[in-house]
């Protein structure tokens, strides 16, 4: 066992979750080839095509997968979610497919328990069974009730290098032209990412749970998944591109549309925002492509550390190429650029040293939150074809929210290689 894994079970690890696997353990003497973990709560209608999505993608590869599925509800959750929740876990206890085993764990959360927290527990079990010999390949896969898994999601898998990293499956939501705020929002996740990935920034990646498989010594390294109620997949990956970076796999996941309000933010949240906003009549925006112009040249300031003496020549080589000069510069001081500049003068002797720690400060969080400080005093949110059409780097001329979507998502597929999947070539409809 890695010292980093043993130190993480020792330390950091949910102690329910290595008891469990622990106990799990002694009374099998099977293993199996991946683990693939899964947090339910109240959801019953996608979970047979969710499993026979994985039987499908496991009897494939020919790997033996254990799915660790954790059902959760909180105290103040309605009757029905818990009636669902045991529904679920007698369902999957009944089945017995070749190539996959599920193991349910039935759990009840406090009132500010919820997603992270779910994810973690099993998380932390498939680690623990990884550390005993019991999984065979170190990457931790996870997913969510409403994705469908690829044909090939486990080879894919079996074929990525095995050394501590993170990947992601790029993703579909199942739409047609009538889940218009569903596609808004799918809209706005690949705008943005196409935005930092075209200013340069190194957490240019999707940030969704249903999407993810983490090294487990990376997975360690970084502590576990946070116990929060939400954006616990944004808030992990943010650490693990600190590690390495993000590789995309070249295989579709698909996500069924629904809403949900399980969470205080994420798709279904954000997708019933927008439906809301549709229904007052109003009109869908998106962030003022000049933001991303001004992060770039942010971006390259830092890179450029190195032709800089003093920490003030690195602000005024950013505000030279920026417009609203003054305002930008003020933001700048306010969001505590200037500071983190004169602690990486300070404190690292190397150009290379204060590069990376630049890099390592201004994360996807400080991004984020630099670029509502921009939209916030600066660039205020355009409608979103005006946005589209603004974006030297997409140049996207359609009216159409759901032919805008297409071409967003071939733009994706281009960038990661994707040429096909099960459903054959990749085409602008699903």
């Amino acid at each position: 066992m890695q010292p980093s894994i043993k130190k993480y079970l020792a330390n950091y690890a949910e102690k329910e979750s290595v008891t469990l696997a622990k106990s799990f353990a002694d009374n099998t003497e099977k293993t199996w080839d991946y683990a693939l973990t899964l947090p339910l709560c109240g959801e019953w209608e996608q979970i047979p095509p969710l499993l026979e999505s994985i039987e499908k993608a496991a009897e494939f590869s020919g790997k033996k997968v254990l799915t660790i599925a954790l059902i959760n509800g909180r105290d103040d959750h309605p009757p029905e979610i818990h009636y669902c929740n045991a529904k679920v876990a007698q369902h999957l206890r009944s089945r017995t497919p070749r190539w996959v085993t599920f193991l349910p764990i039935e759990k009840k959360f406090l009132p500010k328990q919820g997603v992270g927290l779910a994810r973690k527990l099993a998380a932390d079990i498939a680690v623990a069974l990884f550390g005993s010999g019991r999984i065979r390949c170190p990457i931790i896969a996870t997913t969510d009730a409403d994705a469908r898994l690829p044909i090939d999601y486990f080879a894919k898998l079996s074929s990525a290098n095995p050394r501590p990293a993170t990947y992601v499956f790029p993703f579909i939501h199942d739409v047609d032209k009538h889940h218009k705020a569903l596609i808004f929002y799918e809209i706005w996740l690949r705008y943005y990412t196409q935005g930092l990935r075209t200013s340069g920034s190194l957490y240019a990646y999707h940030c969704l749970g249903s999407t993810l498989a983490i090294h487990a010594e990376a997975y360690a390294m970084v502590r576990g998944f946070p116990d929060v109620l939400a954006a616990e997949d944004f808030y992990i990956l943010n650490k693990l591109a600190k590690l390495g970076k993000i590789k995309t796999l070249n295989s579709f996941i698909h996500l069924s549309p629904r809403t949900s309000n399980r969470v205080p933010f994420g798709t279904g949240v954000g997708t019933q925002k927008i439906e809301n906003l549709l229904e007052r009549g109003e009109r869908f925006r998106l962030y003022d492509p000049r933001v991303f112009d001004i992060l770039k040249h942010l971006l390259l300031s830092f890179q450029q550390i190195g032709n800089a003496k003093r920490p003030s020549e690195v602000r005024e080589l950013f505000l030279e190429r920026v417009p609203s000069r003054q305002r930008v510069g003020q933001l700048f001081y306010e969001r505590g650029i200037d500071e983190a500049l004169a602690i990486a003068f300070t404190t690292r002797k190397t150009s290379g040293e204060r590069i990376r720690h630049m890099h390592t400060w201004f994360d996807a969080f400080q991004t984020l939150k630099w670029i509502h400080a921009l939209r916030a005093n600066i660039f205020p949110d355009i409608p979103w074809q005006e946005a589209l059409q603004q974006c030297s780097y997409l140049e996207i001329n359609s009216t159409c929210h759901y032919e805008a979507l297409m071409k967003l998502r071939l733009l994706d597929a281009a960038h990661y290689g994707i040429l096909s999947d099960e459903h054959g070539p990749i085409r602008i409809e699903t």
